[in-house]
């Protein structure tokens, strides 16, 4: 069985996960214009490092144990890097910070269904049903993001985030993957 190496797993970087069977959601994020490779990333979490993270799930957000919750039970998991200005030194554990805050909310169920509205009805803009009192997985990690001024994707709101969002964003390398993260 793999085991996360804690000291690879840094405040502040952010966790993609995959669990299968989710094809909602990757289904919706191929409509989107994503291809697989990065529709398969159906959750994203913020790290505060070692083995904890912190997620927005139903029914509130909250602290998880990443070991436990995904790589024991065989979810993919894919941990980032932003590689902007600073972030590394200090920005880091104020991004984290910023996550942490979004914790103990109740889930924004209310905003997922502007995804599915945005591709039946090729919808422009941002995502109107969001409230940052309940937040979703991506929304509170890019908001985290933005709100300590890392804009992410130049005219797009944090609220309008779903994971396949932060895969696009490795491949396009405003993010670095973090590759030796099992011991």
């Amino acid at each position: 069985m793999k085991q996360l190496d804690p000291n690879k797993m840094k405040i502040g970087y952010l966790v993609l996960t995959s669990v299968k069977p989710n094809t909602l959601i990757e289904k919706e994020q191929i409509k989107m214009g994503f291809i697989k490779e990065q529709a398969q990333w159906t959750h994203t979490l913020g790290s505060i490092g070692g083995y904890h993270g912190t997620e927005a799930v139903w029914p509130k957000s909250g602290v998880v144990d990443i070991q436990k919750k995904y790589v024991d039970r065989g979810a993919k998991i894919k941990v980032l890097k932003y590689k902007g200005e600073n972030f590394m030194e200090r920005k880091r554990y104020k991004v984290a910070l910023w996550s942490a805050t979004k914790c103990n909310l109740r889930y924004g169920f209310f905003a997922l269904p502007w995804f599915k509205l945005k591709n039946l009805f090729k919808l422009k803009g941002q995502n109107f049903l969001a409230r940052l009192s309940y937040p979703f997985c991506s929304f509170k990690e890019a908001w985290a993001f933005y709100t300590e001024g890392y804009i992410l994707i130049e005219g797009m709101e944090p609220q309008s985030f779903c994971p396949a969002h932060f895969a696009k964003l490795c491949d396009e390398r405003v993010f670095e993957e973090v590759t030796d993260i099992y011991k």
